[in-house]
């Protein structure tokens, strides 16, 4: 993990918890990942879902979905193809963002896999 690897606090007992929680928490929160992995919720709270970008289907652009064969993006006309182009760059950059928070949460994973005791 790249943001304070070199802190590491393990949890052997239970005055450990808020100093070890601590660590995994800026880590969290230094990679945007806290409110998906935060043990704690307030009342009502609802923990928030790390979701996979939907991938874009170029039907959804075409001005007859259900033609036969299949519309593909030869198929589309300009107007499409460049809409379908512009939703496609900010589906790769949602999908390159939520990758790397997936990996940040592997990390800290890891990290707790590491760092507690047996019980």
């Amino acid at each position: 993990m790249a943001s304070g690897e070199g802190t590491i606090v393990l949890l052997k007992v239970q005055a450990d918890w808020p100093r070890w929680l601590a660590v995994i928490e800026t880590k969290a929160n230094h990679n945007e990942v806290w409110p998906y992995i935060k043990p704690t919720l307030e009342p009502r709270e609802v923990r928030q879902e790390l979701r996979k970008p939907t991938p874009l289907v170029v039907k959804d652009y075409a001005t007859n979905p259900d033609a036969e064969p299949a519309p593909t993006t030869k198929t589309l006309t300009p107007e499409q193809l460049k809409r379908y182009e512009m939703d496609y760059k900010v589906y790769k950059d949602e999908l390159k963002e939520w990758k790397l928070k997936q990996a940040t949460i592997n990390d800290i994973d890891d990290y707790i896999m590491r760092t507690t005791g047996t019980y």
